[in-house]
């Protein structure tokens, strides 16, 4: 397993890392035909527009990490940048943190969060915020 900062080519991993954690995740708390709204394809665009905006900012303030497994596929992520609630003691957030299932409870999210709480520290943003909910306990 290998954590790494995300590029252009990584959209489509993506994608399937959100879509399907997010689908796994609120089965229970979402009817399915609300689940099966949230496509790939939709994930896909939407990454790869972020991705390339992150890519031609000049002033970019927001970073995402992917974790690989051993076979070179895309198994999480974690997106951070500056905090966006005035907390007051956070100057930087954890935005988002989506792991497959299959791959939850090994230390891979924690591992994502740390790279990400790393690299915004080295921009003065720290402390780091994360919120979670619930329902994405497994």
């Amino acid at each position: 397993m290998r954590i790494r900062e995300a590029g252009l080519r990584d959209a489509a991993g993506m994608a399937h890392v959100i879509v399907d954690s997010y689908r796994s995740a609120h089965r229970d708390h979402i009817p399915e035909e609300s689940l099966m709204k949230f496509t790939y394809e939709e994930s896909e665009r939407n990454w790869a527009r972020a991705l390339r905006e992150l890519s031609e900012s000049a002033e970019r303030e927001e970073y995402i990490y992917v974790a690989e497994n051993d076979e070179g596929l895309l198994i999480g992520l974690a997106m951070g940048g500056p905090e966006r609630s005035n907390h007051p003691l956070s100057t930087g957030e954890i935005y988002a943190l989506y792991l497959l299932p299959s791959y939850h409870r090994q230390g891979i999210g924690r591992q994502l969060t740390i790279s990400v709480a790393e690299r915004l520290g080295s921009l003065q943003y720290a402390p780091v915020s994360y919120t979670h909910l619930r329902a994405h306990e497994t």
